[in-house]
């Protein structure tokens, strides 16, 4: 029951932060996210979803396939460095860089792929 519960809770916070980024790419399309609004989805949706996906899915490996911790520990601190990475760029550049639309454009995709890729690496995971 727990685990059941752990995983829908992760899987709703999943979508939160897929939203909450795809939200500010959004406004960045329309050109309608200022930094200020990309500061604060960041601390109020972005790294509370973070955090409790790093958290809740090192317990869910936990629980249910304890043998893989070590590997969900490295991809998944690899994964959201690199992320933070990218998507601390595109918040830098729309502070200091405004008019810089490539550089942040290029922030966003590395953004989009290293979730795409964090998703895939997590949920194709096996044991050896």
């Amino acid at each position: 029951m727990t685990y059941n519960l752990l995983k829908i809770i992760h899987i709703i916070s999943a979508a939160g932060l897929v939203a909450g980024m795809g939200h500010a790419a959004l406004g960045w399309i329309k050109q309608t996210l200022t930094a200020q609004t990309a500061l604060s989805q960041t601390g109020g949706i972005l790294l509370p979803a973070a955090l409790f996906q790093l958290l809740s899915g090192g317990a869910l490996i936990s629980l249910n396939h304890p043998q893989l911790i070590e590997k969900y520990i490295v991809t998944a601190f690899a994964g959201f460095t690199g992320l933070a990475m990218a998507w601390f760029g595109f918040i830098y550049t729309l502070l200091f860089k405004p008019l810089a639309r490539s550089a942040q454009g290029g922030f966003l995709i590395m953004s989009a792929m290293t979730l795409v890729i964090m998703v895939f690496a997590m949920s194709n995971m096996v044991a050896e």
